[in-house]
């Protein structure tokens, strides 16, 4: 018999498995076969059904290794988290291990150093960079002080304490309202609203989002991701997990399924791999039906800034990931690059691009993950984008050719508050020596006190 070791073939097993048949054989005095007694029939394993879409999936691991050595790519319907591609770069071919692998087959694999048996779309918890900014804008937006025509100064430093905190940006980006924050992915912008609105209600919101716990995929080694335990942070802890450093790690399916939120704009998403279980003659013997982490408790304005800011990133001229404009559709989406090192000890970095598509029926939420080489440098707008951007591109230039509904497209939301920038009030944050803090807002202290 055969045995689920990992995987889906681990966790429906069970399922998968059958049950064995037993048979009554009457043999005569001269050991000839005489009687054959069928006493209880044999039962066919059932099919696990998944999520995925097979020829999406295939672009999917064809562009990353096209364009990229090692990484992953998750591909989500943001309205019902349906997973339809989940990518890693260096895979494996599957049928290595039909009807089962040889021990050099395996040993080749398992001791490769690019680890092409690691899932790294949901086993690899890599700290996100500026991936994290729509989530702390929605924060910021939601529980803080911030208006979406909120204005702070994005200068090339600014001290928090005794440390310099540095933009990527040495030139300086001037005034900017958090659409213009996220379509430059001005650090110093952020520090400043992060420590305006407190460290608990940023760390309860990427909560309520999915982060730091397991998306919940039936499979082995799935990793939760973390988030800072402690919501007493000081304002240097609050301005580093602003822009996705210090205690934030996600997984690319995090990641995805969190963008799809605010892709959709009204609820939390789970994720689902496997839609239902059927037995050989297509009987469905048990369905796994869709769900959410519930509706989004932000105003409507909140999500509607993101949304704008990340559609900036893409496709104004200001934007850090013009490179995943295209022809074909119009994507929203958010650049990131982080510090990391993959357990060897040595500093590398990684390039991220996360976003959605602007259509409906379906809209698609995705994210994209690249692991440097030692030395490498790399940017989310320079590395990441274009590889999301080029699976983008293929899939809705020919949808018919990866069994995909063509979908209806949608048009961006409107900028309400354009015409309000002029007027704004800028905010009064010092950005040249230390950080003072306002005090505690109604919603940060609820927050504070039921945490501490």
């Amino acid at each position: 018999n055969f045995e689920g070791r990992s995987g889906l073939e681990k966790h429906f097993n069970e399922a998968l498995t059958g049950k064995d048949g037993i048979v009554n054989m009457t043999f005569d005095e001269s050991g000839t076969l005489v009687e054959t007694t069928v006493i209880q029939a044999a039962e066919p394993g059932h099919n696990v059904v998944t999520t995925l879409n097979l020829e999406l999936q295939g672009l999917a691991e064809s562009v990353l290794a096209e364009m990229s050595r090692r990484g992953a790519a998750v591909i989500v319907d943001a309205d019902n988290g349906d997973i339809l591609a989940l990518a890693s770069n260096p895979g494996f071919d599957p049928n290595l291990f039909v009807p089962f692998i040889t021990q050099a087959a395996f040993d080749t694999l398992n001791l490769d150093p690019a680890n092409p048996l690691f899932g790294r779309g949901f086993s690899a918890a890599y700290p996100p960079g500026s991936t994290f900014k729509p989530f702390v804008a929605c924060a910021a937006l939601a529980y803080g002080p911030v208006q979406p025509y909120t204005q702070f100064n994005g200068p090339p430093s600014m001290w928090i304490g005794d440390r310099e905190f540095k933009n990527w940006n040495k030139e300086g980006e001037g005034m900017l309202d958090v659409v213009g924050a996220l379509a430059r992915s001005c650090n110093t912008w952020f520090y400043q609203a992060a420590i305006d609105t407190g460290p608990a209600p940023i760390i309860q919101t990427a909560a309520q989002f999915g982060f730091g716990e397991p998306a919940g995929l039936p499979l082995a080694g799935e990793a939760a991701g973390a988030l800072p335990a402690r919501m007493d942070l000081q304002h240097g802890e609050t301005a580093n997990i602003s822009i996705g450093q210090g205690e934030v790690l996600v997984t690319p399916v995090q990641l995805a399924m969190g963008i799809a939120a605010i892709a959709n704009g009204s609820h939390f998403p789970r994720a689902r791999l496997v839609s239902h279980v059927q037995d050989y003659e297509h009987t469905v013997i048990s369905h796994i039906p869709n769900s959410s982490r519930g509706y989004m408790p932000y105003p409507l304005e909140t999500v509607e800034a993101v949304q704008i800011g990340m559609d900036e990133v893409v496709n104004s001229g200001r934007g850090t990931a013009t490179r995943a404009r295209n022809e074909v559709v119009r994507i929203a989406g958010k650049t990131g690059t982080a510090q990391w090192s993959s357990g060897d000890g040595q500093p590398r970095h990684l390039a991220w691009f996360t976003g959605f598509t602007f259509t409906q029926n379906p809209r698609l939420a995705f994210a994209v993950v690249y692991e440097s080489e030692l030395g490498e440098t790399v940017s989310g707008g320079r590395i990441a984008a274009p590889i999301a951007a080029e699976i983008m591109k293929r899939l809705y230039d020919d949808p018919e050719a990866y069994d995909f509904a063509a979908p209806l497209p949608a048009d961006p939301p409107v900028n309400r508050w354009e015409s309000t920038r002029a007027a704004a009030p800028a905010a009064t944050q010092e950005t040249t020596g230390e950080t003072k803090r306002r005090p505690k807002n109604a919603i940060e202290s609820f927050f504070e006190g039921l945490f501490n």
